[in-house]
C-alpha cells in the first residue's frame, strides 16, 4: 500500500490561456464555417458535356414527327 508522502496534488484552469484558445476556436469556426457553407455551390467542372447538337436535332425531329 501506497501513501501520500506529504504531496497535495491541485486541479485548476488557466483562465488566461483558456480564454485565448477559446478566441482562437472562435476566429477559426467564424472563418470556416461561412467557407463550408459555400462549398455545395462550387463547380469543379468534372460534369461532362452534354451533346448539344444531338439534342437540338432530336428535340426539331421529334416536332416534325409530333
Amino acid at each position: 500500500m501506497q501513501t501520500n508522502s506529504g504531496r497535495s496534488p491541485e486541479l485548476s484552469v488557466e483562465a488566461d490561456d483558456a480564454a485565448g484558445q477559446g478566441g482562437v476556436a472562435a476566429v477559426l469556426a467564424a472563418l470556416v464555417a461561412p467557407i463550408a457553407g459555400l462549398l455545395p455551390f462550387v463547380d469543379l467542372g468534372l460534369a461532362e458535356d452534354a451533346n448539344c447538337a444531338a439534342l437540338l436535332a432530336d428535340r426539331n425531329t421529334t416536332r416534325r414527327e409530333g
